[in-house]
């Protein structure tokens, strides 16, 4: 669960554990549309864009900044076994990105078998 408080004060949350409940396409190679991985950096940019809007509501500053001014989109992509996150002037791409997070193993995220 991701949660973004305004001080002390509940903004919102993003409950992430619905995304193992989604159905996959079996057929999909991992990282392509419909696999695991693709909806993982799917729902990742999701929440980096909702935490984008409630620090950006809550300041009332385009965040994060580009350099040239404005704000920077909210990105991800998977390589199948990680998610990457940036923000930057691209959301399909982390060329010149202002902010990137660290990569997520997607083992991380799924159950133990």
């Amino acid at each position: 669960m991701v949660t973004l408080y305004e001080g002390a004060a509940f903004d919102s949350s993003n409950y992430l554990a619905t995304l193992l409940d989604w159905e996959l396409d079996p057929d999909a190679t991992a990282g392509e549309r419909g696999s695991f991985a693709w909806r993982a950096a799917a729902v990742c940019e999701g929440v980096m864009s909702s935490v984008q809007d409630g620090v950006s509501e809550g300041t009332t500053d385009a965040w994060p900044r580009l350099a040239s001014g404005g704000m920077a989109t909210p990105g991800a992509r998977t390589d199948g076994v990680r998610v990457f996150l940036w923000y930057g002037p691209h959301h399909d791409r982390e060329v010149d990105a202002v902010l990137s997070l660290t990569p997520i193993g997607l083992s991380e995220l799924l159950a133990p078998e």
